[in-house]
This record gives structure tokens, sequence and C-alpha cells, in this order.
């Protein structure tokens, strides 16, 4: 049935053509063997399928290689495990500054495969989608010294000083879209998509609004309505539309001014069909089916559509996807000769299969953190050889609030690790179910709050008042930003926000600073100010 197939080694040998752009070894030897077919096209009677059967970061690679083969000037850097905090990017194909999603690893650094696209591509251009919780400074400074050198290397260019790095990150999904839009179209745009945020279509209809293809996507609610119309003031688009289930009312205080149209339907599939026959398609105009289920699939389906893009469930036969296939090219005017489908192979007859969720640093299972507490908390069985130390005792609880996307064995192993390190604290802490010395609870917003109360927390700030030690999972996922713009990593921000909490829970208060260029102790506040400090995780660094 496969009448043809891309492995990695010949995508990385393409990624490579034309770009004196050296890899390191250790790339070519880990890819080197690699044989398995990333695409696949299989005959289906009248129909081709195209498969992209791939994890995300090797799949990023393959749609940048197939829309983008002579480089690109922007290439833009996302964490594929919560891709739905920017959602936005989906236009970026069709935006004034096009360019490239690539996907770095779920912990947000660079894998290799990348790096060498990143060397194919010569991008002038890196935007990092997100804070450090979603892509790591390290990574980026590694995206724009690889860049750099490629430049250097092929076109006499100033290399690395040549190449500019930005980071679009809002507070949540809502205001990370509203940058997005701002970065995609500086100069203003036709048409822009309005799609309901915090619902469990939110992706696929941004996906779907995105191969749209005149404007941003931008997700609103009804509390966003003044952030949300301030950007469409500055885009001056001449049509606003909204995309699946937006409120009336928000859609009429929106558009105001301006001509309006809702394309929507009674499911995901026929919203995409109504979408792709508002759309003038070629003849050869090809579709894509994705999962709504995958976002980092359906984001990458969003570069790869040039007709209709429609979400597909996992548990659809591909005979039934052909079908639906050929009902979109009767509605939209696109082939139905060819379609692409993205996403992993389902068994048997399935066109897909369901994709878990990777457990990123710190324990997280997705860093999409905000909003998702329930103010209520479940206390943590204490999992198998967590890590002792040694000298006195110390016991806690260990609680993480309801709806927060934490594996709690690996952040309970987290922990543990930090707390009884030889550069710790010497003790011998113990997680326990009982009577405790503190309860740790990691927690958001008004949870936190309450908590901590009376400590102004604000949602944003760590704490430890009485019994209880308190750790806000915003900075957890994310760090705090004179943190790292002092250099230093999210696995240290952790290190340090552990420590310094159960440093006043062990009864040490706040300390000072010893002077610029030296270690932060760990009870300076280094969330706040490091004060020309170091960054330091811990309270004994040369034990």
């Amino acid at each position: 049935m496969t009448g043809e197939g891309i492995s990695r080694r010949t995508l990385l040998r393409s990624a490579l053509l034309g770009a004196a752009f050296i890899v390191p070894a250790s790339i070519m030897t880990s890819r080197s063997n690699a044989e398995e077919p990333l695409i696949r096209v299989q005959k289906r009677g009248e129909i081709s399928l195209v498969r992209y059967d791939a994890e995300p970061v090797d799949a990023s690679i393959n749609t940048s290689w197939r829309v983008f083969p002579s480089g690109a000037h922007t290439i833009y850097l996302c964490n594929p495990e919560d891709i739905t905090a920017v959602a936005g990017i989906v236009a970026a194909v069709a935006s004034e500054a096009r360019g490239p999603i690539l996907y770095v690893a779920a912990d947000g650094s660079l894998p290799e495969l990348t790096q060498a696209e990143i060397g194919r591509l010569q991008p002038h251009r890196i935007v990092a989608l997100g804070g450090q919780g979603h892509v790591q400074t390290s990574a980026l400074d590694q995206a724009r010294e690889i860049a750099g050198q490629a430049l250097a290397n092929t076109s006499g260019a100033e290399g690395i000083d040549s190449v500019t790095v930005e980071s679009w990150d809002g507070r949540d999904p809502i205001t990370s879209s509203i940058r997005i839009a701002r970065g995609l179209f500086p100069d203003g745009a036709a048409d822009v998509y309005l799609v309901a945020a915090h619902t469990e279509n939110t992706m696929p209809l941004a996906a779907i609004a995105g191969t749209m293809g005149r404007g941003p996507v931008l997700l609103v609610d009804s509390d966003s309505r003044d952030e949300v119309f301030e950007v469409i003031d500055e885009l001056d688009p001449e049509y606003v539309y909204a995309v699946g289930t937006v409120g009336a009312d928000i859609v009429d205080t929106l558009s105001r001014g301006r001509k309006k149209a809702v394309v929507s339907g009674t499911t995901l599939r026929s919203t995409a069909l109504n979408a792709a026959s508002m759309r003038q398609l070629e003849d050869h105009a090809t579709a894509v089916v994705a999962s709504p289920f995958d976002p980092a699939s359906l984001a990458l389906g969003t570069e790869i559509a040039t007709g209709p893009l429609i979400p597909v469930e996992p548990e659809t036969s591909v005979a039934d996807t052909d079908d639906i296939v050929k009902s979109a090219a009767e509605l939209s005017g696109a082939s139905s000769q060819r379609y692409v489908a993205i996403g992993h192979c389902g068994e048997g007859s399935r066109i897909f299969s369901y994709r878990e969720p990777e457990t990123l640093s710190g324990g997280l299972t997705s860093i999409d953190v905000i909003g998702k507490g329930q103010g209520t908390s479940t206390l943590i069985e204490p999992p198998a050889d967590l890590p002792q130390g040694e000298g006195e005792i110390f016991t806690y609880q260990l609680r993480i609030e309801d709806g927060l996307p934490v594996d709690s064995t690996e952040f309970a192993r987290i922990v543990a690790t930090i707390l009884n390190d030889r550069r710790g604290w010497g003790r011998n802490f113990k997680q326990v179910t009982g009577d405790s010395d503190t309860i740790l609870t990691l927690a958001a917003g008004a949870y936190l709050d309450e908590l901590c109360s009376p400590i102004p927390t604000h949602g944003q700030t760590s704490c430890n008042f009485g019994r209880n030690t308190v750790i806000n999972i915003e900075r957890w996922a994310f760090g705090s930003s004179p943190f790292m713009q002092a250099g230093g990593t999210i696995e240290q921000y952790r290190g340090y926000v552990i420590g310094h909490e159960i440093g006043h829970a062990l009864g040490y208060g706040h300390a000072p600073s010893p002077g610029k260029g030296k270690l932060a102790p760990v009870m300076l506040q280094q969330t706040l100010d490091l004060q020309g400090c170091l960054p330091n995780p811990w309270p004994n660094p040369d034990a």
C-alpha cells in the first residue's frame, strides 16, 4: 500500500543540503541509522493519502521542509505540549512574517534535528512563543548561534549579529493571541478571526480559522472584550469573522463599525467545511485532516493545508475519512484525489491514535497552568524509595491543588530530591501523610492567596505562613523574570523556591545581599530582585 516514503535519514540530508552549517557529529550519529518513514503515501483507489506519522518535533521538521524549501527569514519556536496557549500562531504562514513553526522538546530544550533545520533555514529572526517554561532561554540562545553560524558560512553575513531574537508571551492564551496578532500583522490585516477561549474546541477552531488566510486568530471571552477590541482597532480589518460558537453580544461589540460574519456548524467538521466553502480554492488545493485532540498536529496542519483543514476524531476509519474528504471537495472545490493526514496512525482501520501528553520538566503534564486550580487540594502519597537526607528529621505533607496539570509522583520525587540534596539544609526531610512539621502545597491563584493569607501574594508569589508552605504553580512552571534575566535556569529556580520557602518553615528569615557578583543566599528574595547577585538555589552551595 505504501507508494513512497521519506525517512529521518533523507530528511536530515535534505535539511543540510545547500547550507554550509557544520552539524555536530552527535546529530549525524544519532540519526544516521534511522530509517523509519516519517511521510508515507498510500494509494486508496482514486485517492492518495499522504501520512505524516511522526512525533511532533519530527512532524514540524517535515512541514518546514515541505512549505519552506528555500529557507525562511523568520522561524517560530513552540512547545508542542502547550500549543493551546499559543493558538494564534496558526496564522503564521498567511501573515506578513511568514515562517515555519518548529517544535522544541517537551522540556523546552532544542532537539538535534531542529538544530539542523535551523541551520538549513538560515533565519534572520527567531521568535519564541511563551516564556522560559515553554522554550528554554538556553534553547533560544542556541538557535541564534546556529542561525548566525549558517548565515556567516553561506552568505558572508555578519553571523550572529544579523539574527534577532524575540519572545512573544502573554499572561494567558487570550493575551498570547493578542501578542501574536500584533507580531504577525504589524501593518494591519484584511480580516480578523475570533475564537472562543477556554473551551475544549478552542484549538481545533483556531486551526480552522488559521487556514482562512487573511488575518490573525484572536481568542476572546466575555471578560476580554476591551483588550481584544483595542487590537482589532489597531489592525483595522474590513471583516471580523466569528469561527465556531462566539457569543453574539461579543461579536457585535468587537465588530462595531466593520463588516461581520459567523462561520459555524453543528460539529467541528461542518464548521471546517463551511469555512472552506467561503474561500476561493484552486482545483489542486489539498485538504488536511488531524485529530481535534492533537493540538500540535492541528497547528502544523495550518501550514500544510491549501484546502480545508478538517478535525477528524481518532476513532474514525480511514474509509470514512476518505468519504469526508470527498464531501469537503464537493463543498469547497478542493481536490478529491489527494489529502494529508497529520498525526499518529491509528490501530486497525482507524485514521488516528490518541497521543498521550509527555511529562514535562518539574512534573508538569502541561504548561497551561493559569486558571486551572479548583480551590481544593489532594494529599499525595509518598512514592517508594524517595531520596533521604542526613540529620534531624523534618516532616512534610505534600498536597497539590486539584485541577493542576501535574504528575504527582514525579513532583514528589523532585521535591524530595531538592530537599535532601547535600547542598540543602542538612536535614532528613521525610514526606508523610499524617502529622507533619509543615504542609507543602503546590497551588495557584485564589487558593494560593487563601493559604498564604494574610501575606499579600496576589496570586504571583510563593509563601510560608504558619504550617503552610505554598509554592506558586506559575512560578514553578515559568520561574521569575529577575531570576532568569540574571542567568538562572528553570531547574535552578525550582530548587531555589523550594529551599527558600522551606527555609522559612525551618525558622530562617530573609537574608541581605553579600554584594554584586557573589552567589545570592537562598534566603535572599531572588524571585523579586537579585540585587546584582548570581542566582543560587542552595543553602550550602559548596557542600
